[in-house]
């Protein structure tokens, strides 16, 4: 009976490392067939597109401030503004006291046209080429003020230019008035 069971342990192992080998070989061969390229070097490798390819503005809403459902809100807010908002959620905190739009390409443009349609005065430049994005939208504290702003025509009609906005709403959003 001992014989038999160890046949059978014996059996399982050998066909357990059968199974690894041939796995290796099929990711090996697989990464050999891919351009030359190893799967390390193919995911390190920055994503763009062609220049043209699409004229709506790539964005993501996190939201940084902790209100249930205030990044949903703005994303849907920004969607019929016609961006392309790809995703929404939460930042990776809630402690952000203003919000800012980032610039994920260097070409500030659509980053530029995000927060002028929210009325948000922060743009930050902050490329991140594995970001399939143009710009990110950081919800803060100060959001409810930027959209009583924004409703009542004080934002995203004015060039903040580079001082980045009127330095009254700057100061008030300081002193939390």
């Amino acid at each position: 009976m001992k014989g038999r069971i160890l046949t059978v342990v014996t059996g399982l192992a050998l066909v357990g490392v059968g199974f690894l080998l041939g796995s290796f070989w099929l990711q090996w061969r697989h990464a050999s067939l891919a351009d030359g390229g190893s799967p390390a070097s193919v995911r390190g490798t920055p994503v763009t597109l062609p220049e043209g390819f699409s004229s709506r503005a790539r964005v993501e809403v996190l939201n940084g401030m902790g209100e249930s459902g205030a990044a949903e809100a703005a994303a849907s807010r920004l969607r019929d503004m016609g961006f392309d908002v790809v995703y929404f959620g939460n930042a990776s905190s809630f402690d952000h006291e203003r919000t800012e739009v980032l610039a994920r390409t260097r070409k500030t443009d659509a980053a530029r046209r995000v927060a002028d349609s929210l009325g948000v005065d922060s743009l930050i430049v902050r490329p991140d080429t594995t970001l399939y994005l143009d710009a990110t939208v950081v919800l803060g504290k100060d959001w409810e003020r930027v959209l009583a702003r924004a409703a009542a025509g004080d934002g995203g009609a004015k060039d903040p230019g580079p001082g980045g906005g009127d330095l009254l709403h700057r100061i008030l959003d300081r002193i939390g008035g």
